[in-house]
């Protein structure tokens, strides 16, 4: 794969998501466990906030990866790799 130029709308997209994700983590209620888990759409809401950051996240760095050092994306990158350890972070 060939070095070219990156995407500024790709990467201001993707960080947009990012943002917006936290924004919605932050307007969550988070004082204790007990007002977080009493509406179990809290619990779901935030793991489909998250899920969704850590994807654009992924999906920024492939692209950086793949265009600033024609590296080429792959289903389990080294950036997905707990610190330390050999094997990268499961799939759910």
């Amino acid at each position: 794969m060939t070095r070219s130029a990156i995407d500024l709308k790709i990467v201001s997209d993707r960080l947009e998501i990012i943002r917006s994700a936290v924004v919605e983590l932050q307007a969550l209620p988070h004082g204790t466990v007990e007002i977080f888990t009493s509406d179990r759409r809290n619990v779901w809401s935030s793991d489909a906030l998250l899920r969704r950051a850590i994807e654009a996240l992924f999906d920024t760095a492939r692209h950086l990866l793949a265009k600033a050092h024609g590296r080429a994306a792959t289903d389990s990158p080294p950036e997905a790799r707990l610190p330390g350890s050999p094997t990268p972070v499961p799939k759910s």
